[in-house]
């Protein structure tokens, strides 16, 4: 009598939990360097609706450090969207 050992639900949940993060930061410079900069208005901002809790996270800590990391990571691109939301938006 072999029964099947089955995963643990919350395994699965606590692995979708730390991983969401990690991909969304992740995400951000290659999502901005795979745009040219003479791309549309709506792509620009679609990405800058997507990723404003990220942008907003670096400015409001008041590290310039995160800040520059940010601009960086995401080529000309992510500091354009970093710059925008800076302003008040595209």
């Amino acid at each position: 009598m072999s029964e099947e050992r089955k995963k643990p639900i919350w395994a699965s949940i606590i692995g979708i939990l730390v991983m969401a993060p990690v991909l969304y930061v992740g995400s951000f410079g290659p999502v901005c360097r795979a745009i040219p900069l003479s791309a549309s208005f709506h792509v620009f901002h679609a990405l800058e609706t997507f990723y404003k809790p990220l942008i907003l996270a670096g400015q409001y800590t008041g590290s310039e450090c995160l800040s520059d990391a940010i601009c960086r990571y995401g080529g000309e691109a992510g500091e354009y969207i970093y710059v925008s939301i800076s302003i008040g938006g595209i």
